[in-house]
């Protein structure tokens, strides 16, 4: 008797083994993509808008990275755009203001922005993110 338990137990000990060494193994691992965005103008401030993937190199650390994603489409923004109006500040206001104004006009389509200021409080314009020129300039 003692006999045949042994050997049903080495039986189930062994069936165990044998069902952990058939099981598929699991493979884990990670990939990190990191989005790089690069706006490239030529020495006149002109985009340079018919660029390749070959023609980018990127570096980490002094060691080249693939390029595995590259669109060479327009991308739209989304931003918020904070002015400092704090006593500290010494840009004439006007200045600032001009800035504000050709920013506003150089938005693409698709891209949306809110405008802001800070001093003693922080204020921040339209209520939400817009595309509308006109808005943002009345703010």
């Amino acid at each position: 008797m003692l006999f045949r338990l042994q050997v049903a137990f080495a039986a189930v000990a062994l069936s165990g083994s044998l069902a952990r060494a058939w099981q598929a193994p699991t493979f884990r691992g990670e990939i990190h993509t990191v989005s790089v965005y690069a706006t490239v103008v030529d020495k006149y401030g002109r985009l340079v808008p018919d660029l390749t993937k070959d023609d980018f190199e990127v570096l980490d650390n002094g060691k080249r990275q693939t390029l595995t994603v590259f669109k060479n489409d327009i991308q739209p923004i989304t931003v918020v755009v904070m002015m400092d109006r704090s006593g500290s500040f010494v840009w004439p206001a006007s200045l600032i203001q001009s800035a504000a104004e050709q920013f506003i006009a150089d938005l693409l389509p698709g891209d949306k922005a809110r405008l802001g200021g800070f001093s003693n409080t922080i204020e921040i314009d339209p209520p939400a993110l817009t595309g509308d020129h006109d808005a943002l300039l009345r703010s």
